[in-house]
């Protein structure tokens, strides 16, 4: 394990040093200490920013929040683990805290502090954790390369397979947009979606990305094609004519409307204007799939999501991903399937990881999935090859 730079936040001497010797144990040997926030700060002004942040919050003087707060806010702590005992939904919303402060969580250590647990912690700090490198100011795209790009279709699709949670058989993918720029190499949406939006491109963007996934069905045997559900952005949903140029495409290629799910998310809803609840409802009658994406995390009423014509809902990952332990994260899950039920509404949990979040959602009656335990998003090829490794049966367009 390589030496992380880590601060240690404890006012009480005895839990303080046994932190320390943990660490040095570990390979840590030089961690940075400090006894209340301010102290804290200071040491981080002089020794520069850390790794990880072990953190008592229940502090006497500048509270262990104020400290994290004003800590990220100047970049000086990458990730926390939490030292004492917090009730659960405590422990839930304070984690969701840092997460807002854009600070990895590792969870929570409890007190005393246990080798084997600090072990697993750092651990997953150093597996989960990839360092982002800056783009040097030369290095980031315009809107100029981002037409360019659209031109000579350095824009491409990548699949991440969705399946039946019950028998892993493959039921359809998300597609997900890459950018192949001829200097940078393979860029994430982060990293160029903003600049196409404020630029007035995404209705070009999604256009070639349909054509690239219709075109990308239309090669696979009938029985193997799959639905594909592609990200609308909620302004592209305010064009009247967007119905009719689906279904151009969709007759062009000879596929079914059934081919696509149009996914929008939560808080696309709280924006879709009425021409745009009007398109939905066209589409859906067309026979495409609307599927509410990250669903339990927008700002849509309840109201507003009963207007729209959807007949799926996608759980955000961060309900799945927090459910081994938040309570409440379990009853959401429950209560949204139970709902999902009641409305005839399919549902899909994204973010699955590992076995334990599968057999616990497989409990709850969840139909369908997707996550890294089943496979990551992958090129078109990449995507072939997967699929005709899966043993099961796949639900294809045919049934």
């Amino acid at each position: 394990m390589s030496s992380l730079r880590i601060l240690v936040l404890e006012d009480h001497p005895f839990q303080l040093q046994v932190a320390v010797q943990q660490l040095r144990a570990l390979g840590h040997p030089q961690p940075i200490c400090a006894v209340d926030g301010n102290s804290a700060l200071t040491s981080l002004a002089r020794h520069g920013s850390v790794d990880i942040a072990l953190c008592d919050i229940q502090k006497p003087d500048m509270d262990g929040l104020s400290f994290l707060r004003k800590a990220a806010e100047i970049g000086a702590i990458r990730a926390v683990a939490l030292l004492g005992e917090l009730a659960p939904d405590l422990r839930h919303s304070v984690w969701q805290l840092a997460e807002l402060l854009g600070v990895q969580v590792l969870g929570d250590l409890g007190k005393p502090l246990a080798l084997d647990g600090l072990r697993r912690m750092l651990g997953r700090y150093e597996t989960v954790h990839v360092p982002t490198p800056a783009v040097p100011a030369a290095g980031i795209p315009s809107l100029n390369e981002a037409k360019r790009g659209l031109a000579e279709d350095q824009f491409v699709p990548y699949y991440q397979p969705k399946v039946d949670l019950h028998t892993l058989s493959p039921v359809g993918a998300e597609v997900l947009v890459r950018w192949r720029h001829p200097g940078l190499g393979l860029l994430t949406p982060s990293s160029f979606l903003p600049l196409i939006e404020r630029g007035g491109e995404m209705p070009a963007l999604t256009y070639r990305l349909l054509d690239s996934v219709l075109t990308f069905v239309q090669s696979q045997e009938p029985t193997r094609r799959l639905p594909l559900a592609i990200n609308f952005n909620p302004r592209l949903l305010d064009d009247p004519d967007l119905p009719s140029h689906l279904k151009q495409r969709l007759d062009y290629f000879g596929l079914p409307a059934s081919t696509l799910n149009i996914e929008i998310t939560e808080n696309g809803l709280a924006e879709a204007p009425a021409t745009g609840l009007e398109n939905l409802l066209k589409l859906r009658l067309m026979g495409c799939s609307v599927s509410i994406d990250d669903f339990g995390t927008g700002t849509s009423s309840l109201q507003r999501f009963c207007q729209i014509p959807c007949n799926e809902i996608k759980l955000d990952a961060s309900f799945v991903q927090s459910m081994d332990h938040n309570l409440r994260s379990k009853a959401v899950l429950s209560s949204t399937l139970i709902l999902a039920r009641s409305l005839n509404l399919n549902v899909v949990a994204e973010g699955i990881e590992n076995e334990s979040q599968l057999h616990y959602l497989r409990a709850l009656g969840c139909p369908q999935g997707q996550g890294y335990l089943f496979g990551r998003p992958m090129p078109a090829n990449d995507f072939v090859r997967w699929l005709q490794e899966q043993s099961g049966p796949t639900q294809s367009l045919e049934g």
